[in-house]
This record gives structure tokens, sequence and C-alpha cells, in this order.
């Protein structure tokens, strides 16, 4: 689609202002879905997902959602953060996480993995692997 202006000014005369331009700009930054570095449409995918998968109220699957973008930021920032988790076989898992790995692994993982909103994928230190948990199995994490 194109927009345009048209503007009549006595001094310019007539001007012409394109505004598909600029909205088709602004439409491809995402910046609607972006804020502080936070990607709002995988926030959403990942709180429905737990929701259809759980059938818990939104308002804990957002609130779970926000917890696993704090850890994500966590990961990302700090380096090294300890996570709780319940396995398949209900078992308890504590792993030592991060996501600041060298740039072969990073490569390695978009490469072979594919990003669910269902799962949090992770480095664990101890395992020298990638690792991923359902996003509602997560107990509690810390630095």
């Amino acid at each position: 689609m194109r927009f345009y202006a048209i503007s009549i000014n006595k001094t310019y005369g007539i001007s012409i202002f394109n505004f598909s331009t600029v909205l088709c700009n602004n439409a491809s930054d995402n910046t609607n879905n972006n804020t502080n570095g936070i990607d709002k449409k995988k926030l959403m995918a990942r709180a429905w997902a737990m929701h259809r998968e759980t059938r818990a109220s939104i308002s804990a699957c957002m609130r779970r959602a926000w917890e696993l973008v704090r850890l994500g930021k966590a990961l990302h920032g700090n380096g090294l953060v300890t996570i709780v988790y319940k396995k398949k076989d209900g078992s308890i898992r504590k792993a030592l996480a991060t996501l600041n790995i060298g740039p072969g692994a990073r490569s390695a993982m978009a490469f072979t993995r594919n990003e669910s909103p269902k799962v949090f994928t992770y480095w664990d230190i101890e395992k020298c692997d990638f690792r991923c948990f359902k996003c509602e199995n997560l107990l509690s994490w810390h630095k």
C-alpha cells in the first residue's frame, strides 16, 4: 500500500510526502513488539503455549513467561545461573547454566534446533551440551 500526504504551501508550492516508506520501515523493524530488548511476540507465544499445555490461568502463564524472560536476561548478562526444574521422569534437576558460549556452539545450535515456545534451551556447564526443559517445569533459579 502507498500512503501520500499532499501539502499546499504558499511559499513552497505543492509538496507530496510518501508515508509508505515510513510505515513499511517501522513495521519491519518490529519496534511495536520489542521494548527494552524484550520480544513481546515471543513472550505471548510462550505464555499461550503454557496455557494450552497446562490449562492454567493466562495470568499465571504470563507470570511464568516473564520469569523466563528474566532468566534469559540473567543468562545472557551475568553468565552463570543455577536453574532448578522438574524433568520428564519427575526427578528434580539442578543445573549450572549459561547462554554466553563460543560462536561455534551458538551457530551449531542455530542450525540444529528449532526454537519452540514450549521449551527453554540453555547451555549446561557441567554436561558441556545444550539442554532444554518445558517452560512450565521451571521451579527456581538464582545467580
